[in-house]
């Protein structure tokens, strides 16, 4: 069964009224025990490929059909499979439909029905296998790839990012290199500057992924992508107006973007402009209703007081989450997290955390499952976590408001004050409900250490 963006908008408009790259081999990360950089400011030839979701951009669709004519007309070519394929995945990106994952996945089948070592088809099997939140499968999937054609950077692109998502960081490194030694481009120097972001250089990721917008792309999305990420990290960062303006120089390359009109709703929130943030992201989820969307414009107005709204925009969430099932997409680790900053099916997400820690390695995952693990009164372990998830030195406020947060239950009160000042010294709008919590703890902190130094 599938369900489609047009089926879930009727379901949301029923909510609304009542519910280092470059070439020469030179590394530009920190490589392990480098220290890290210190911060600073188918059937696809007839109806179901046909009535696919329209959406995006139109040069894409374009292709599509194109594409679509090429497999009728040649049905034994695997090319012509493998080009469908790959329209299926930009489209995907430009609209956050995660059907497209399963269009894109028998196109792919297809082509290897044919040629069992075609290199695209591989491409695109770990591309959707990444997608879905698949990632043992996706690197096995990225290293077949590879071992069929090692020029190919795509290759280990999908790699690095499959390493990435494990937890491996080493292998993401080294796979990063490789593509960027043969590739430098938007698409390596962007990854480039996830590692910087990951190992605590927030200049470093800034500079390279100013690179990775100049190097542009033919498709505007994946320039968008850039620009709203440099965004996103220049918000992480405190850097409130300097996200605002990326956000905007995203939505002029690709208008109505989703993912820029949701960073927008975040600047807006920042800037004390409820309104406009509700606007932002009622615009982002009209486009693509993705979770975090709706959990953004729920947070809002719980943070208002608007109860009633809040949970229609959370009861959405959990149809989508269904929605993912149904489409293969691996959703765990997200719905633990946003089960423990909700403070609910506290048990489940323990499963779910716990389950997807045994898989995934990455800081992401240890930082849910530390989160999860405190909310459960299990104060050591989501220590041990924690520090786990910090062990890059990720410079990230949440990471940060966790740590906080589990010191203070263990009893530390100096570590405890100063990773809760280091959250709100980074970004004191990190998240609309836990900022407050944060800056609360952190008074209550602050008063319980000056009582202490008062009876000495």
């Amino acid at each position: 069964m599938k369900i489609t963006r047009w089926q879930l908008a009727t379901v949301l408009a029923v909510c609304a009224i009542g519910v280092g790259i470059g070439a020469g081999g030179r590394a530009l990360w920190p490589t392990s025990g480098q220290a890290a950089t210190a911060p600073s400011p188918i059937q696809l030839i007839a109806a179901t490929t046909d009535s696919a979701p329209v959406g995006g951009n139109a040069s894409t669709d374009a292709l599509i059909r194109s594409y679509q004519q090429a497999v009728r007309t040649a049905p034994s070519n695997p090319g012509a499979y493998t080009n469908l394929g790959l329209a299926y995945m930009q489209k995907e990106r430009e609209t956050s439909d995660v059907q497209y994952y399963q269009f894109s996945d028998d196109a792919a089948a297809a082509a290897l029905k044919l040629d069992p070592r075609n290199v695209e088809a591989l491409t695109i099997e770990a591309w959707v296998d990444l997608g879905r939140h698949d990632f043992v499968p996706a690197a096995a999937m990225a290293r077949r790839a590879v071992d069929a054609d090692l020029t190919n950077p795509d290759n280990y692109a999908n790699l690095g990012d499959a390493e990435a998502n494990l937890g491996q960081y080493d292998a993401m490194l080294s796979a990063y290199q490789k593509m960027a030694d043969l590739k430098p481009d938007l698409a390596s120097y962007n990854r480039a500057s996830y590692v910087r972001w990951l190992y605590g250089d927030l200049r470093g990721a800034t500079r390279f992924m100013l690179l990775a917008i100049r190097a542009g792309s033919n498709q505007p999305e994946n320039v968008a992508w850039c620009e709203s990420q440099l965004g996103d990290d220049f918000f992480n960062a405190g850097f409130v107006l300097g996200a605002q303006q990326m956000y905007q120089e995203a939505l002029k390359a690709f208008p109505h973007y989703a993912r820029a009109l949701a960073g927008l709703a975040s600047v807006d929130v920042a800037l004390h402009h409820p309104g406009a943030a509700i606007r932002d992201y009622r615009q982002a989820i009209a486009v693509v209703p993705l979770p975090q969307y709706l959990t953004g414009l729920g947070d809002l107005y719980a943070s208002m007081g608007k109860t009633v709204q809040a949970q229609r925009q959370y009861a959405v969430i959990a149809f989508i989450d269904h929605i993912f099932a149904i489409n293969h997409v691996r959703y765990g680790i997200d719905e633990a997290l946003f089960d423990a900053d909700h403070n609910q099916n506290l048990q489940q997400a323990l499963s779910l955390a716990g389950g997807e820690s045994k898989i995934r390695n990455d800081v992401q995952t240890m930082d849910t499952l530390a989160w999860v693990l405190y909310m459960n009164g299990r104060f050591s372990a989501a220590w041990n976590a924690e520090q786990q998830a910090m062990r890059l030195g990720t410079h990230f406020a949440p990471f940060y408001f966790h740590a906080g947060m589990i010191q203070a239950k263990l009893g530390n009160i100096a570590e405890a004050q100063d990773y809760l000042s280091k959250a709100l010294m980074l970004n004191p709008n990190f998240s609309v409900l836990n900022a407050p919590v944060a800056q609360r703890e952190l008074v209550a902190l602050n008063d319980r250490a000056a009582s202490s130094k008062g009876r000495r």
